[in-house]
């Protein structure tokens, strides 16, 4: 067995952003997530009891899945936890940490691009509502927001992303921090490293002209 997953990093997802632990026709809401086990959201089944072994299945928002052996770690009040037979792919815990953060500050980040001098993209929502888009990464989006109040902490962001080219790609994640005029959303699907390239490109090429 493992170390204690308590002894890794661990990734605290939000209720509507979390992966799910498929088991023995089951499907449960992953809490929390670490290298060594994770935390599920739902009290223990009977069948199940503390250091029996299971086979389940990680699916994550991006559409990827993991499979994996584990042991039955523990169970309290609506939740019960699992230990990895074998640790996750470090990648795995890294894409996750980027996206969500964890209890570990020394983490890495994904390359971000702040628009400054270029043309910003802007994200199309419903009831023609539009927003500048400040800074992207594959991760995430910084939207410019006048009037603050139109957002809360959590709150579903639904959109198109039109790019200075009219592409257009699809949208979804949640107001992760809102700072002066600043908006994070975070994305439950990343934004393709081609497009984010593609970007790059064009804001070098737009400074070299000027």
């Amino acid at each position: 067995m493992v170390q204690s997953p308590r002894q890794s990093v661990r990734i605290i997802y939000p209720p509507h952003l979390a992966p799910e632990m498929a088991l023995d026709g089951a499907t449960y809401r992953v809490v929390d997530l670490s290298a060594g086990g994770c935390l599920l959201s739902a009290t223990m089944p009977a069948r199940y009891r503390v250091g029996q072994q299971v086979h389940g299945t990680i699916r994550f928002k991006d559409g990827s899945s993991l499979r994996l052996d584990a042991y039955v770690l523990r169970s309290h009040d609506n939740t019960f936890a699992l230990e990895f037979l074998h640790e996750i792919p470090q990648g795995y815990i890294e894409r996750e940490t980027a996206i969500f953060g964890s209890r570990d500050r020394d983490r890495r980040r994904f390359f971000r691009l702040r628009y400054s001098s270029v043309p910003n993209p802007t994200l199309l929502c419903a009831e023609q509502e539009q927003f500048r888009v400040m800074e992207i990464s594959e991760a995430a989006i910084v939207l410019c927001c006048e009037d603050l109040e139109r957002f809360m902490k959590g709150q579903r962001v639904q959109g198109t992303l039109v790019f200075h080219d009219g592409e257009g790609l699809g949208v979804d994640g949640y107001v992760f921090r809102m700072t002066a005029r600043q908006v994070i959303v975070l994305l439950s699907r990343f934004l393709p490293t081609a497009r984010i390239m593609k970007e790059q490109q064009y804001a070098l090429q737009q400074i070299r002209k000027g």
